[in-house]
């Protein structure tokens, strides 16, 4: 969990530096970005294929109920690009020049990193289902999707809605995440699920 914040905090400097190069002349500022950036992508492939290979060690929970939340990660993801990309292409409206970062992505001469950060996107999006939960000691995890995980800390109560196959989660922000679980493992690992849980958690 530790390290899932870090590849946050590294995500949130990565997109602060995009901007702060692209109005500020800065020695090596391109080195800089593209080493983080690469960094962050390895980091995120290894710690996948790791979960992949411990996942079977952690008990399975259920999936997203709200499927609509992928469709939405989707147009947030395309809208944040569309808005870097319109803030650094016309800058020069609101009264910022931009430099030579700019340029290597969008730029007449830009090489083809800009397409591949798209694409990136697009495919992790599309790609990798990251609606799955499992429970581990420090609280859910979905497939290594650094942004839909939770720590025990994170909820104030839990409840079953069994005639729906619902796990209902209230966070302390008084937001509900629902997972939707499979009668078929769930009546087999019922006792520990909700063992975990109500050690963690109080059931309402």
């Amino acid at each position: 969990m530790k390290k899932r914040k870090v590849l946050k905090i590294m995500v949130s400097i990565l997109i602060m530096l995009f901007f702060i190069f692209s109005i500020v002349n800065v020695d090596y500022s391109l080195i800089i970005w593209l080493t983080l950036f690469w960094s962050l992508i390895l980091i995120s492939f290894f710690e996948f294929i790791a979960f992949q290979i411990t996942k079977k060690n952690y008990l399975t929970l259920g999936k997203l109920e709200e499927s609509k939340n992928k469709i939405k990660d989707i147009i947030i993801a395309l809208a944040f690009i569309g808005f870097c990309y319109f803030f650094i292409e016309y800058s020069y409206l609101i009264g910022i020049e931009t430099n030579q970062f700019k340029s290597y992505f969008f730029g007449k001469s830009k090489s083809n990193i800009s397409d591949v950060l798209i694409l990136l996107t697009l495919l992790k999006s599309l790609v990798i289902d990251n609606t799955f939960f499992y429970i581990t000691k420090e609280g859910l995890v979905t497939h290594g999707d650094y942004f839909q995980n939770y720590l025990w800390k994170d909820f104030k109560e839990y409840s079953l809605i069994e005639e729906q196959s619902l796990i209902r989660f209230k966070n302390k922000n008084d937001k509900f995440l629902f997972i939707k679980y499979e009668e078929s493992y769930f009546q087999e690992d019922k006792i520990e699920i909700t063992t975990v849980l109500n050690k963690n958690i109080p059931y309402v």
